[in-house]
């Protein structure tokens, strides 16, 4: 084929396309597995979230069972399901000393169903698993099948012992599903729900599938019709509450969305960048066959003959391309995968599919065929073979006026893409500077999670806490340590934040309180993570559960709510005030800093913190501070083997040093960053040879020209300056358009993301700088080869 006869030109447009092809469907496929793949779910588009929110602030604060009620008898709903996500359980191992820690979801009998989950093995849960006296059962994960129970055939009908109770297994899922959280564990259990009768405990979730043809624009007016009712009847506990329906897929992927977006616009444009180049070099390689176009043109080819030639090698090399990008586009998924240290939902997979494949051959195909009809154009004209039969076998064809145009294109783009990317990473290095208002260096943060009885009191757990703490503080290589229920940095649930009213309040000044994060602590808590005490006291020993109740405010809470009033002494509940006799008050002790827990982008957000030792949780955060010099994660094996002396079914996992968490906060921004730095690299890479390939074709069509005038006296710096200075007046448009396009891309990425930060003066100028050395250093070649132009040679050729 012709084609190869061209190897060089062949090569270049194979690795051009390819490049284009694999950013643009390694976007693709990203963007496919998070927001475009079908979930693994019966009708999946009509599941939906029921959620209470703030409905002053928008905030989410989780679900009561008590509301779920009457909220589940909207018409609206084909069926409605209730389920806790913040338990993790222990199951015993071997000779039973040993536990494990498992992620376990309780929910109503009727959950998987609602999703439209069919077991593996045996079989799902039934009405009756959820009544008060029925057996106790569960369902596995096809994991915990696997790699806990060794993939035992016998295991429908085996027994575990789950916090200290035995429970059947009747079914193994597939593999795979983790719904809703990674869960490892599915337990039925409405009966507990039902005994709930606070409808201010809003510590769970609702799920619900809407009724065929419901829209779920039409369900929220139903709901939040009947919220408002509840907020008339039980003021007290749902004034401030309303309802909201989110769908399923936007619960998981609505933080990242404007990233992925963000990511597919840069690919987009690389892509067109590679389409420019390629086009450019198609060109190119037109005005140099013209000749032999003209010639096969006289000998009775038609231009319907010449055309379909250019289509075949367009094909060829499309192919090439599309193959060459798919295979790059494999490897860097898995890159990928592994840059991301959050657990991502269960259904989001990353792989190759036949949309992406179907995506990059597209691409592909689009740009090859799309270069050659540009190219095609001039001999369908008919003017380009009649002219190069005209020309003497040492002239040379004219220069297309599309190659300028396909150049600058290239430029501006460049430069659109290096200066967001600069902005970018200029924000994450920013972000980095950030103080999270505590140390991080140095501290193991490791979740420990003892057997639950519920017949335990709650000072014998509160004596057991005691006794690991006082167990990891005297290991060797400690310096000290503490706990806290929702640390900074790992994922906050709905139930950790809460409205509150402070004593003599009335509902007016009450409803103007900030929504505040609230968490439990031990009394080291603010020396362990170097938290500075600002006023008062931290909590001690004496705060005990028959002591009063205690708490801590942030700076933020404290100027927020009191002002200049010393908020020392004043008392405060959760919630706002219900009728009874003696509201549930505690007492401000102490104010300590303002701490950013789940991201360094925004503004602190009001804390309010209680004392561990007066309120039991079953599962704790611990955070231990290491001596200098000492890997946080090295003192894991004596932390587990200590705390099983204490507790020997007390589970010991997640841990991961803080430090660590606080940098992994910033994957998404540190990611996208990258990426579009990357992808602006390509693209400079790309405009730069082409910028060189149009150069290099301008000194060979005025090589008579160069020699003329060398022969008549020119100085040859004067033509290398020629050359320059017709790349830099086509860099400077490309960069006059590229600054235009760089504030409408940044104006458009902040539509879809507040956060995203606009070009600086800094984030342009340096950009255009290195634009201008690339076109410097690209046209350098070409204007050295105009410059030693032989003037005899170069006549001769005439």
């Amino acid at each position: 084929m012709t084609v190869l006869r061209r190897p060089t030109f062949a090569l270049a447009v194979i690795l051009v396309l390819g490049l284009g092809v694999a950013v643009s469907t390694l976007a693709f496929t990203v963007l496919e597995a998070f927001l475009l793949r079908p979930l693994p779910f019966r009708e999946a588009d009509r599941l939906v979230w029921l959620e209470t929110h703030h409905s002053r602030t928008g905030t989410d604060l989780g679900m009561s069972f008590v509301d779920f009620k009457d909220l589940r008898s909207a018409e609206s709903f084909e069926d409605t399901a209730f389920l806790n996500l913040r338990w993790n359980g222990n199951i015993r191992l071997g000779d039973g000393t040993e536990a494990e820690t498992l992620r376990t979801t309780f929910c109503t009998w009727n959950l998987l169903e609602l999703m439209g989950v069919r077991t593996a093995l045996g079989r799902g849960f039934r009405a009756e698993d959820d009544a008060p006296d029925a057996p106790r059962t569960l369902v596995i994960s096809h994991a915990v099948w696997t790699q806990v129970l060794g993939s035992a055939p016998d295991v429908i009908g085996r027994t575990l012992n789950l916090d200290g109770e035995e429970r059947q297994i009747i079914g193994v899922l597939p593999p795979g599903v983790r719904f809703p959280a990674q869960t490892d564990l599915w337990v039925p259990t409405g009966e507990r729900f039902q005994s709930s009768s606070s409808r201010g405990n809003r510590f769970d979730r609702a799920i619900a599938r809407l009724r065929p043809g419901v829209s779920r624009e039409a369900a929220e007016v139903e709901l939040r019709g009947i919220a408002a009712r509840l907020a008339r009847d039980f003021p007290d506990s749902n004034s401030m509450a309303t309802s909201a329906l989110v769908r399923l897929r936007d619960a998981s992927t609505s933080s990242v969305r404007p990233s992925l977006y963000l990511v597919f616009a840069a690919s987009a444009c690389l892509l067109l960048i590679s389409c420019a180049n390629v086009g450019a070099m198609f060109l190119a390689a037109g005005v140099a066959r013209a000749r032999e176009f003209g010639i096969r043109s006289a000998l009775g080819a038609t231009r319907s003959n010449l055309v379909r030639q250019l289509l075949r090698e367009a094909f060829v090399l499309a192919g090439l391309g599309g193959a060459f990008g798919t295979a790059v586009a494999a490897v860097a998924l898995s890159l990928l995968a592994r840059a991301i240290p959050t657990d991502l939902p269960y259904w989001i997979e990353w792989h190759l599919d036949l949309g992406s494949l179907a995506f990059a051959l597209g691409c592909s195909f689009f740009t090859a065929v799309g270069a050659t009809m540009l190219s095609a154009r001039r001999i369908l004209a008919g003017a380009e073979v009649r002219s190069a039969l005209m020309r003497g076998s040492g002239a040379s064809a004219g220069t297309s006026r599309w190659q300028p145009v396909l150049v600058g294109a290239q430029i501006a783009l460049s430069f659109v893409l290096l200066s967001l990317g600069a902005a970018l990473v200029r924000h994450v290095f920013d972000l980095g500077q950030t103080a999270p208002g505590f140390e991080p260096r140095g501290i193991l943060l490791v979740e420990v999670n003892p057997t639950y009885r519920s017949d335990e009191p709650a000072a014998q757990r509160v004596s057991r806490f005691e006794q690991l703490l006082a167990t990891i503080r005297n290991l060797p290589g400690v310096v000290s340590v503490a706990a806290n229920n929702s640390p900074p940095f790992i994922p906050q649930r709905p139930w950790n934040r809460t409205d509150f009213t402070v004593e003599g309040q009335d509902e007016a000044a009450q409803h103007g309180n900030p929504i505040a994060s609230f968490q439990t602590v031990s009394a080291d808590y603010f020396r362990t993570l170097k938290i500075p005490l600002l006023r008062g006291r931290a909590f001690q020993t004496e705060d005990t559960i028959e002591s009063t109740r205690a708490a801590i405010i942030s700076r933020a809470l404290a100027e927020r709510v009191f002002g200049t009033v010393d908020p020392l002494g004043q008392r405060f509940q959760l919630g706002p005030i219900e009728d009874r006799t003696e509201p549930n008050w505690r007492t401000i002790v102490g104010v300590v800093g303002d701490l950013r827990h789940q991201s360094l982008e925004g503004s602190p957000v009001p804390d309010i913190y209680f004392a561990s030792t007066q309120l039991a949780w079953k599962q704790m955060h611990y955070l231990v501070r290491v001596a200098d010099g000492i890997p946080p994660l090295s003192l894991l094996p004596a932390i587990r083997r200590e705390c099983a002396k204490v507790s020997a079914d007390t589970g010991i996992f997640n841990a991961a040093p803080l430090e660590r968490l606080v940098s992994d906060s910033l994957w998404q921004q540190r990611l996208r960053g990258w990426l579009v730095s990357g992808f602006s690299s390509a693209a400079i890479a790309l405009a730069c040879a082409g910028l060189a390939a149009l150069a290099a074709l301008h000194v060979t069509q005025r090589r008579r020209e160069f020699g003329i005038r060398l022969a008549l006296g020119a100085l040859a710096a004067s033509l290398s300056a020629a050359v320059i200075t017709r790349s830099l007046r086509l860099t400077a448009i490309g960069l006059a358009f590229g600054a235009a396009g760089a504030f409408a891309g940044a104006r458009l990425a902040a539509h879809f993301d507040p956060a995203f930060p606009a070009p600086s003066l800094l984030s342009l100028t340096i950009p255009a700088v290195i634009v201008l050395a690339v076109s410097l250093l690209a046209s350098a070649l070409p204007a050295r080869r105009a410059a030693r132009v032989n003037p005899v040679a170069a006549l001769r050729a005439e």
